[in-house]
């Protein structure tokens, strides 16, 4: 059973998990953003993590970004077209 009971967005102390090896899946661009920054010290809580770099997760959550990280690594084939209008 999966359920959202913590409601941290990377402000503060990082949670506590309610039991060690629980995944913290966060559900917003700025959760994800603090879940990257604070990876070292969410594992160290007991915290099981899916993450990547801080940048790489902002470059996500923003579209213009993303399309220039894309571009960046030879991967725009692999995004749909932009258009500037």
């Amino acid at each position: 059973e999966s359920r959202n009971i913590i409601n941290w967005k990377g402000r503060g102390d990082p949670p506590e998990p309610p039991q060690k090896g629980c995944w913290l899946l966060p559900t917003s661009d700025e959760a994800a953003v603090a879940v990257a920054q604070q990876q070292a010290a969410l594992n160290a809580l007991g915290w099981r993590l899916v993450s990547s770099s801080p940048e790489v997760i902002m470059n996500l959550g923003n579209k213009v970004r993303l399309q220039d990280y894309a571009k960046a690594r030879g991967l725009l084939e692999h995004l749909p077209k932009r258009y500037s209008s």
